[in-house]
């Protein structure tokens, strides 16, 4: 049944909206991944490309992830960590490289600077001028510029999902280099956030949450999207990729929904470093390779 969030208490909202909340357990799920990151930098440490720079903010810099085997021309992956845009770095979630790069691409793991030290806007910014750095860069690294895929977990689907309602001049991004969409847990409207004592740490005001809304901005782009939840995601939670999805269908442009299977917003830190995931599965055979 549809949840809507505005109509709910601020203890139901709590608990359909914080994550941390919905998942008691988050803490370990997050050391388990940072865990988990730090072998993944050291076995693909002699083959990739840590902290280069993407533009002049404090965190804007990237990991270029790849094997050993990584052939010339391999398809691009551009992935955007999420924590409610306040929160972990891309040295968080190294291991999502694993199953990309073990399938022959080449991974970028994006840091961005975070709130309330800038606004969502100004994270959104960086974000564009990362995929347009992954464009004008990847055959540098290995990667075909016109092969690129976006791929964000929480709060990075949300600003996955931002760069198809931006527009590029053809000098700086031609809309056909990007090839696909992976929107995994999102959130889509930042106005719930601004509702939760998060915004705290978050700082959106209704100006900015308005601006940020990828539910009412509109695509300018029909990147082909996988939209994907946990089956043990709190509905509401769950509602706003299917809202996404919608939004979308309704500008015509391909979208799959998936339902992880026992899976919660913190558990996609584990799955989506296993290769024979079927989630994983569906997003390695976007890719072609």
């Amino acid at each position: 049944m549809k949840t809507t969030w505005s109509t709910l208490t601020l203890p139901e909202r709590e608990a359909h909206f914080n994550p941390r909340i919905a998942v008691p357990t988050a803490d370990t799920y997050l050391e388990n991944a940072a865990e988990a990151a730090a072998a993944a930098r050291e076995r693909l440490a002699s083959s990739s490309h840590f902290d280069v720079r993407y533009g002049s903010g404090t965190k804007q810099t990237l990991d270029v992830l790849k094997g050993p085997s990584s052939d010339q021309g391999a398809p691009l992956v551009l992935f955007i960590h999420g924590g409610y845009w306040r929160a972990l770095d891309k040295d968080d979630h190294t291991h999502l490289a694993l199953p990309f790069v073990d399938a022959g691409a080449v991974f970028l793991n994006l840091n961005y600077d975070l709130c309330p030290d800038v606004t969502v806007s100004t994270i959104a910014n960086e974000i564009r001028a990362g995929l347009i750095w992954a464009a004008q860069h990847a055959d540098g690294y290995g990667g075909d510029p016109n092969r690129i895929f976006l791929y964000g977990h929480s709060a990075g689907a949300h600003l996955a999902s931002m760069m198809m309602t931006e527009t590029f001049s053809p000098e700086a991004l031609r809309p056909e280099q990007v090839r696909g969409v992976f929107a995994i847990s999102g959130i889509y409207e930042p106005e719930v956030a601004r509702t939760l004592p998060i915004n705290e740490e978050i700082g959106l005001d209704a100006a900015e949450a308005a601006r940020n809304n990828v539910l009412q901005r509109t695509p300018h782009h029909t990147w082909p999207t996988l939209v994907a939840a946990g089956e043990a995601e709190p509905a509401g939670w769950v509602e706003q990729s299917r809202a996404f999805e919608a939004r979308l269908r309704d500008h015509e442009i391909p979208v799959e929904f998936v339902t992880a299977e026992d899976c919660n917003h913190f558990s996609f830190l584990e799955i989506l470093s296993d290769s024979n995931h079927p989630l994983v599965t569906r997003m390695l055979q976007r890719l072609d390779v």
